[in-house]
């Protein structure tokens, strides 16, 4: 009897330790909310949201100094035909009182034109590109064991999503699921046309946009270069770091590589890695020079740092470069892509520095890369299914910035018959590639 009352109170000093462990754990998970996994969830919307609204800052910015630019050379014109007429009336001594008046009125209206631009304002449109995100709370019944009887107790099944996820549930839940490493095309027809059309009254993008890969395709006509601007070459000699906070670039090759977090947070290192003949968005850094460009192309360690550079960001992306001559690149090994993938396809800040990369590449020995990337990554968008948000991005802008019209077109061809295969339902073969048209790899002028 005594055996068995000290078993009891064993087993009850048990459930009682259980019980305050528990009560512990409860208490650590109260201090520690911010590590919960739905936490986590809203913390990845709220950095995904804040991406996008600085994207789209970044680039109403770009679009407004270019704009502004353009008025303000304008007003120069102007103002420089008035000085022009006040100093010729003031070496003739041939001062008219109405003249007075018309140059005084003529400076008051360059001056509000200079402060209130007349054909520039800010309006907010009114559809949403942030989606809001929901905590649904769900009520069910759970049991919990009570004296050896099962009661019912009201407990909470909580799910974070956004609005966007709400509307598309249902046509969600029809889609075909993956059960191996690839995924399954996407029960859902692709509707986006790839048109050839390559006449510039018909194109599709914002007019700046589409005077902006014009200007590149055909090497920036208007560009001049000044000789005492050498930023750029002297950063890929591993003469001067990027700033603010980068590095030498062959420190950048060895300690960023594959520093998955730096590399998406950071947000000044990209027009250091490519550099454009355009300016970026870093203004610390100058635009590219045309003597620069020769500069590097002349100079093979600077040269093959441009390349390291192009294979650091696909690592970023989630791939490598199988073939340095052909350009031919495959996903990265195992399933480290999968994580890659995720990250580019809900991170669409990342799409203006593919714009980038790839038209860095075209300035150098590098243009013979961009086909064998496009044909990849219309694979994976188009077939794969693993990277779909990529698909306008990548039609209105990255294929755009191919220099031969005749790899241009061969692309399109390429994307219009996986969306071909795609429709029916059926899988392409590997083998199923693009018919990429016979030019030099060194390409450095539209056709």
């Amino acid at each position: 009897m005594v055996d068995h009352r000290y078993e009891l109170r064993r087993k009850l000093s048990e459930i009682t330790s259980t019980c305050d462990l528990l009560r512990q754990s409860l208490k650590e998970q109260r201090f520690q909310s911010r590590k919960h996994s739905l936490i986590e969830q809203i913390d990845q919307w709220e950095r995904d949201s804040i991406n996008k609204i600085q994207q789209t800052a970044k680039e109403t910015k770009q679009l407004l100094f270019r704009h502004t630019a353009k008025h303000n050379a304008e007003i120069e014109i102007q103002l420089e035909k008035l000085t022009n007429q006040l100093r010729q009336s003031s070496q003739v001594d041939d001062i008219r009182e109405i003249d007075l008046s018309r140059w005084t009125k003529e400076l008051a209206q360059l001056t509000e034109v200079l402060y209130k631009p007349p054909h520039i304002n800010i309006r907010e449109d009114l559809t949403p590109f942030v989606t809001k995100i929901i905590v649904d709370v769900q009520r069910e019944e759970t049991t919990i064991p009570n004296h050896g009887q099962h009661t019912p107790d009201k407990s909470y099944k909580t799910e974070i999503r956004s609005d966007e996820a709400q509307r598309n549930e249902n046509n969600f839940n029809q889609q075909r699921s993956s059960i191996n490493t690839r995924s399954i095309i996407s029960s859902t027809n692709c509707r986006i046309t790839f048109d050839d059309s390559d006449d510039e009254d018909a194109s599709n993008y914002f007019s700046w946009a589409q005077s902006d890969i014009i200007a590149y395709r055909n090497n920036y006509p208007n560009v001049r270069s000044d000789p005492k601007i050498t930023q750029n070459y002297r950063f890929y000699t591993n003469q001067i770091p990027s700033y603010p906070d980068g590095d030498f670039i062959d420190k950048i090759h060895e300690i960023w590589f594959r520093n998955y977090d730096r590399l998406e947070f950071h947000h000044g290192y990209t027009q250091w890695l490519f550099p454009l003949q355009e300016r970026g968005l870093n203004w610390y850094i100058e635009p590219l020079q045309k003597h620069e460009i020769e500069l590097i192309k002349k100079d093979e360690k600077a040269l093959k740092r441009i390349l390291t550079s192009y294979k650091l960001m696909l690592d970023f992306y989630g791939f490598k470069l199988i073939d340095e001559k052909t350009g031919e690149i495959d996903r990265l090994s195992g399933d480290s892509y999968k994580s890659r993938f995720h990250n580019l396809n809900t991170s669409s800040h990342n799409y203006l520095r593919i714009t980038r990369i790839l038209k860095c590449l075209g300035e150098f020995d590098y243009e013979h890369l961009k086909f064998p990337f496009l044909e990849q990554i219309l694979r994976e968008i188009i077939i794969e299914n693993t990277l779909p948000n990529c698909l306008q991005s990548c039609k209105d802008y990255w294929i755009e910035t191919l220099r031969s019209r005749y790899e241009r077109r061969a692309i399109r061809q390429y994307a219009r018959e996986l969306i071909e295969y795609r429709n029916k339902g059926s899988y392409p073969s590997k083998s199923l590639r693009a018919i990429r048209p016979s030019i030099t790899k060194t390409t450095t002028t539209a056709i």
